[in-house]
């Protein structure tokens, strides 16, 4: 009987153990299904980073280009800028040379017309003068 016992009790514990192992067989089936999916989940981000990356550096390639043609259009409105100002500077210097030449040629004839009328008043002052003198006289 103690055999018998000994026996059932032997069949309960490896009844036991056989469930305990299917158990942890469907466990580590769950795990290898999880590392699966984690590992895929994994590879998808690591595409979607490289695909960014891709991006993000193309992006930065066609920046730079457009920076660098930026860069030349600035140097090119600079020279412009400063042939205009260069010219200006030019354009203005020959409009006060002009007006400086204008304004001395209208200044002397200005003098010479006062002159002429001052001229002109002493003439009229003399001759009066003379007049004033006659009449007196007579």
């Amino acid at each position: 009987q103690l055999l018998g016992d000994a026996a059932q009790q032997g069949q309960l514990e490896a009844d036991r153990l056989r469930a305990e192992v299917s158990n942890l067989r469907r466990e580590v089936e769950s795990l290898r299904s999880q590392k699966g999916t984690i590992q895929q989940a994994e590879d998808v981000r690591h595409q979607a980073a490289a695909k960014a990356q891709a991006l993000l550096d193309a992006q930065a390639q066609s920046l730079n280009k457009e920076n660098e043609r930026l860069q030349r259009e600035l140097e090119q409105l600079r020279g412009r800028l400063e042939t205009s100002r260069s010219e200006q500077d030019e354009g203005e210097t020959r409009l006060r040379t002009s007006l400086q030449n204008a304004w001395q040629l209208e200044r002397g004839t200005l003098q010479a017309e006062v002159e002429r009328l001052r001229a002109i008043c002493d003439d009229t002052s003399a001759g009066e003068a003379a007049l004033r003198q006659e009449l007196r006289r007579a």
